[in-house]
């Protein structure tokens, strides 16, 4: 009981006093952001060790223990970062992983990834509606995480492309998806640098969720002031 009225209490000494700050932070928030009426949350869980380039780099039996780790959580949701190559190259551990989430209870989120490969933006968009066609078509997940920051793609490709093109290709593949597996919902991402193109993708029919990738408070309160602009960005 003590411990849930004080988070910090059982935290390193030398860390004690940034817990307390962000501790108060975020009471304010939960004052701030409270809503009118609540509704039910979903919790996701990132199943590091089945995702990207750490897949390749793990097992069968890593799986599973990360799976039980993950499922003692109570989350609602499980998240892969599925590669092509990956899935069809170790397609019946993956398959495996999936049915166990899927027998668990539990949604399953899949967000497109690829290989370590220089690419330019054509590339890229075609090696997202082959993932919507071999992949999300395959596997009919519950989310499936289309655009997940923009910019942090294009830094790993070595490619530039503008919000609108993104916006475009989002939209696009988004369609696809639900004419594949009409029942997976469809998500972009993108984190606070990303904000245009997050603005963008919440006027697109086709996009149903629109998600932020908070890394630290810069730019979620009002007396913010820095190299995002202004002021409570994220909210507004």
């Amino acid at each position: 009981d003590s411990e849930q009225q004080n988070p910090c209490i059982s935290v390193p000494a030398e860390d004690k006093a940034q817990c307390e700050q962000m501790n108060v932070w975020l009471d304010q928030k939960l004052v701030e952001w409270k809503p009118k009426e609540y509704k039910p949350m979903e919790f996701g869980a990132y199943h590091v060790q089945a995702s990207d380039g750490i897949f390749v780099k793990s097992n069968a039996e890593t799986d599973d223990k990360m799976l039980d780790v993950l499922l003692e959580t109570n989350a609602n949701i499980i998240v892969l970062y599925v590669r092509t190559g990956s899935y069809f190259s170790q397609k019946e551990r993956y398959d495996q992983l999936i049915n166990k989430i899927r027998i668990s209870g539990k949604k399953l989120f899949i967000g497109a990834r690829f290989d370590d490969i220089k690419m330019n933006f054509d590339d890229y968009d075609k090696a997202l509606n082959d993932y919507t066609k071999n992949i999300i078509a395959e596997l009919k997940p519950d989310y499936y995480g289309i655009v997940l920051e923009p910019t942090t793609m294009e830094t790993k490709y070595g490619f530039d492309a503008t919000d609108e093109q993104w916006a475009e290709l989002s939209e696009r593949i988004a369609k696809l998806s639900k004419q594949l597996s009409p029942a997976t919902k469809t998500v972009n991402d993108g984190h606070k640098g990303e904000l245009n193109f997050l603005q963008l993708s919440s006027d697109l029919a086709s996009i149903d969720i629109i998600a932020f990738n908070i890394y630290d408070s810069n730019g979620i309160y009002p007396k913010y002031s820095g190299y995002l602009g202004k002021g409570d960005l994220v909210g507004n």
